[in-house]
């Protein structure tokens, strides 16, 4: 073969080697995209059943057990209270409990709009810290002002009696004070829980990859703050989720900052240090 037919088969030759690799880099990156869908985390429920029907032997005139909250994979495992006391004998209604929230409507059974309040006692600065062995009640519900945080835990599971059904979180907020109109227990017409959401969600800090509408049925933790200092009236943080519909998997779906995180991020440099774990 001359040297001049050689040339030409090479030139020849290159096009093609090049789109094999192509194509194999293609067919690796989708066998890699795969495997990382796969390998996402899977939320698992667990039974709070029997928690539950232990809590209610502490029920007395003051107050009483109505369900169970857990935050999958975090420290808030309580159980969810109503306070039928006045505040001058209401340790009476939790004395037996060391950690608990309660129900804004004190109602045992699941409604379309459900808002839960509990304690933030020792976790009140611009840095909140993370799981720490000695936090109580919602202290640690201040951790989902990290990014980090809110990627990690997604679904919260709420008991009552014998069901347990599953929400997965949407919005992130800091907020005035609490208005009933968006956190009492009770069931609501379609318009006004779309008035709910859309609050929720252009309040949020973060943006999840959650459809939530009218039609679903949701779910506000609620708790105090000094996240923005003792002369904020952003003295509420609230974390709210929507029921997983029947389709759904308990899989990872999402979640980035947006503009309402400038705020935060600004409010926890301005500290000496990050305290996030």
């Amino acid at each position: 073969m001359t040297k001049k037919k050689k040339t030409k088969k090479i030139k020849i030759l290159i096009p093609i080697i090049i789109i094999i690799l192509v194509i194999i880099a293609a067919l690796l990156f989708l066998l890699l995209s795969l495997r990382n869908e796969n390998n996402k985390k899977v939320y698992e429920v667990t039974s709070r059943t029997k928690e539950l029907a232990e809590a209610k032997k502490n029920n007395n005139e003051y107050g009483y057990a109505l369900g169970w909250l857990r935050i999958i994979d975090t420290p808030i495992d309580l159980p969810i209270l109503n306070l039928t006391a006045t505040d001058d004998n209401q340790e009476n209604a939790y004395v037996n409990f060391k950690n608990y929230a309660w129900n804004v409507g004190r109602s045992e059974e699941f409604t379309n709009k459900l808002g839960i309040v509990g304690h933030n006692i020792r976790n009140l600065s611009s840095n909140p810290e993370v799981d720490l062995d000695y936090f109580e009640r919602f202290d640690d519900l201040m951790s989902f002002v990290y990014l980090n945080y809110a990627k990690e835990h997604e679904y919260i599971q709420y008991t009552i009696g014998d069901t347990t059904k599953v929400y997965k979180i949407y919005s992130v907020y800091f907020v005035e004070q609490v208005n009933n109109e968006y956190y009492e227990t009770e069931n609501v017409s379609q318009k006004a829980l779309q008035k709910v959401v859309n609050y929720q969600r252009k309040k949020s800090i973060f943006d999840y990859k959650v459809d939530v509408d009218g039609t679903d049925k949701i779910m506000s933790l609620i708790t105090c703050t000094r996240f923005f200092g003792e002369d904020s009236q952003k003295e509420t943080f609230v974390v709210a989720a929507r029921e997983v519909r029947p389709d759904e998997e308990l899989k990872e779906y999402g979640v980035t900052t947006n503009d309402n995180y400038k705020e935060v991020e600004k409010q926890m440099k301005g500290s000496e240090k990050n305290e996030e774990a």
